[in-house]
């Protein structure tokens, strides 16, 4: 190490001591730097592909929502000659753009078709796996409410009474369907004769959405339930 003046070493420069260093490791910052490079670029051109398939996700099922309006005006005869098409339109959408928004309408829409259709085993099973797949979604509380009135259509009323008290206790006041599920609850409280059940989601329909158009109805229930003597 060299020495000053006065006999004493003298310290390394903090650019020498870079300077050895980049000689002795130069290979291995040459790499370093060259997989953060890569990286970087891998990312930029990753979500751009992600942006252009989200996107084209948008164009195909608005072209399909458009094929479903036309189903829904249809007649019978119609509707059965356009299902096939658009069926194998949004099932295509479903497996090429999985875990986009476009793949989330594909399935609603078709759940949406068998209920409409009146295949309410199908429905039910579409909606409830709508639900499952995308229980973050704004569609999941809605999904579960028509899988709902589905199990109902059924008689299944057990299941029914799941399906309606899972948005109630897991979406509550996050979701603008919770009150149209209590109210549902409560229904089928009555249809099984549970008639102080469906007096305390009535009740609660009228506790936690006060202005709702169904707590109208929830109170125009209860008012029927007491004229009966059934509470």
């Amino acid at each position: 190490m060299a020495k000053t003046p006065g006999g004493e070493e003298a310290k390394p420069k903090v650019a020498d001591i870079l300077s050895s260093f980049l000689q002795r490791y130069r290979t291995h910052v040459f790499v370093a730097f060259a997989v953060v490079i890569i990286g970087g670029i891998g990312a930029i051109v990753f979500f751009e592909v992600q942006s252009r398939r989200a996107e084209e996700a948008l164009v195909r099922i608005e072209a399909a929502k458009e094929q479903y309006e036309q189903w829904q005006g249809a007649d019978d005869e119609t509707r059965s000659e356009l299902e096939p098409e658009l069926f194998a339109e949004l099932e295509a959408i479903r497996e090429r753009f999985s875990g986009t928004y476009g793949a989330l309408r594909a399935r609603y829409i078709e759940a949406s078709i068998h209920y409409e259709a009146e295949r309410y085993e199908e429905a039910l099973f579409a909606f409830v796996q709508l639900a499952d797949h995308y229980s973050d979604a704004h569609l999941a509380p809605r999904a579960l409410l028509y899988a709902g009135f589905a199990a109902e259509e059924l008689g299944q009323f057990g299941r029914a009474e799941e399906l309606f008290r899972q948005i109630v206790e897991s979406y509550g006041e996050e979701s603008m369907e919770a009150p149209r599920a209590l109210f549902g609850l409560a229904r089928v409280y009555e249809a099984g004769e549970r008639f102080e059940e469906a007096a305390e989601a009535y009740d609660q329909l009228l506790e936690d959405y006060t202005g709702s158009p169904w707590s109208d109805m929830a109170r125009n229930r209860l008012i029927v339930l007491r004229a009966q003597e059934r509470i």
